[in-house]
């Protein structure tokens, strides 16, 4: 059949339904960007060292100025994000210091910021004034990373249908079991580490292996690290932009199947019909395989986990 008498593009359902769904995928994605719907749902359980190389000795503890203080000021920047002016679900909080040994600093996991703030508040202080129970319960000559790291992941364990979320702050390096990492990336427990004027090789592979954030860097950074990294991260709908972007990508590509073969394969390369046809089909196969695969490899798919 001639060409003067073929429909034109846009008369062909090939065309249309593609296009109709790649509008739909491209309003999805802008939506999702400006409401932030699909924001995970998270836990986090935030370990803190609280060794003596965080404050010099026992009677600086928590002294103004030092690693321990800008940790706790840290943390209290995190709690005054997660609030639900911010998020209409705030994550799920609980705070651990630990030196050898490790101890619960606020009670169960809990949403409510103020509380815990409250909680993590009253814990220090009685440390501070009984010296006795910070040596026993905290054990602030050594630092066990992989027990903090365990505790952490144990608690996280009984909390369900949530994001696992792990947030380890010290000033030193250690070894990190590998049987921790194992039952990190088990639980699906995201190790994020944050080292304080050192590089810690062993951290930065839990992080790695668990899928979690490595940052190391001065005091000062603390708070960015907590605010500016952790939080936004976590709390990011970036993974279902990217998706219903992805599937604009594949719906375009469809939609210009008819482009293809007309005016490229069949007009500028003189191809058959068939030949043209099969070539354009081809394009949009590859385009759809290529993106799903990109998509499962380094974002995954949201429908399947939104972790």
């Amino acid at each position: 059949m001639s060409n003067n008498y073929r429909l034109k593009l846009w008369s062909y359902p090939l065309f249309q339904i593609p296009l109709i769904l790649f509008g739909l995928c491209v309003f999805m994605a802008v939506l999702f960007w400006l409401l932030g719907f699909g924001r995970p749902q998270v836990a986090v359980s935030i370990a803190l060292d609280l060794s003596t190389s965080t404050y010099g000795n026992i009677e600086s503890f928590n002294a103004p100025g030092s690693v321990m203080n800008q940790e706790v000021q840290a943390v209290q920047a995190y709690l005054q994000q997660n609030n639900p002016e911010i998020l209409r679900s705030p994550n799920l909080v609980k705070v651990f210091g630990f030196g050898s040994s490790i101890k619960p600093l606020t009670g169960s996991f809990e949403a409510n910021s103020k509380k815990v703030e409250e909680s993590l508040s009253k814990s220090l202080e009685e440390l501070k004034a009984d010296k006795e129970t910070l040596v026993k319960e905290i054990v602030p000559g050594g630092t066990d990373i992989s027990l903090a790291i365990q505790t952490s992941i144990n608690a996280l364990k009984t909390v369900q249908k949530k994001c696992r979320e792990l947030i380890l702050v010290t000033d030193g390096q250690g070894d990190v079991s590998p049987v921790v990492i194992s039952d990190a990336v088990l639980n699906q427990v995201k190790i994020n580490s944050v080292v304080i004027g050192v590089e810690a090789p062993a951290l930065r592979g839990a992080s790695f292996a668990t899928g979690g954030q490595y940052l190391s860097g001065s005091i000062s950074s603390l708070e960015s690290f907590f605010t500016n990294d952790f939080f936004q991260t976590f709390n990011s709908n970036l993974k279902w932009i990217i998706f219903w972007l992805g599937m604009a990508w594949i719906c375009l590509m469809w939609a210009l199947v008819l482009p293809l073969d007309r005016w490229l394969f069949q007009g500028l390369m003189g191809k058959r019909m068939d030949t043209a046809g099969k070539w354009a089909i081809s394009h949009a196969l590859f385009w759809t395989v290529t993106t799903i695969s990109l998509l499962w490899r380094f974002w995954g798919i949201p429908f399947l986990s939104g972790c």
